[in-house]
């Protein structure tokens, strides 16, 4: 169950837990990351400073667990604002530290990945919306 991941970031900071409670959580820390964003749409912008809390304790990831937890967000999100909420308040301003790739290339590459998964996100929310052009069937008696 997704939701038992706020425990673990509640336990923030990790390094002061005992080793092998922190070497588990530390080896996990995308699961941990995934379990939060599933958690977003019951919790809302409650989710944001957890997810913060988490990325501290990550001391440098791939581009590709970033690539991940990007391609994620619009999977579980349907909202634009929502998911620019996570990006801006908790992704782009701990991805600096976090990518181990060349400052300015981390930049392009975020950048790129928020608008793709913004995109996504927008066309996720207009599919959600009626629109009169569309059919709605009813079910009638007696069939």
């Amino acid at each position: 169950m997704p939701s038992l991941v706020i425990y673990f970031a509640r336990l923030c900071p990790w390094s002061q837990l005992p080793q092998l409670i922190y070497q588990a959580l530390k080896s996990h820390i995308l699961p941990v990351l995934k379990a939060l964003v599933l958690c977003a749409p019951e919790m809302e912008s409650l989710i944001v400073p957890h997810i913060r809390a988490v990325l501290l304790e990550a001391e440098a990831v791939s581009i590709a667990v970033v690539h991940d937890l990007v391609q994620t967000v619009p999977l579980v999100i349907s909202s634009p604002e929502k998911a620019m909420n996570i990006f801006l308040e908790c992704l782009e301003p701990s991805s600096a530290a976090l990518v181990v790739q060349p400052p300015r290339t981390t930049e392009y590459l975020l950048r790129n990945l928020f608008g793709i998964a913004l995109n996504h996100c927008d066309e996720s929310n207009q599919v959600l919306e009626k629109r009169g052009e569309l059919w709605t069937f009813q079910s009638q008696q007696g069939f």
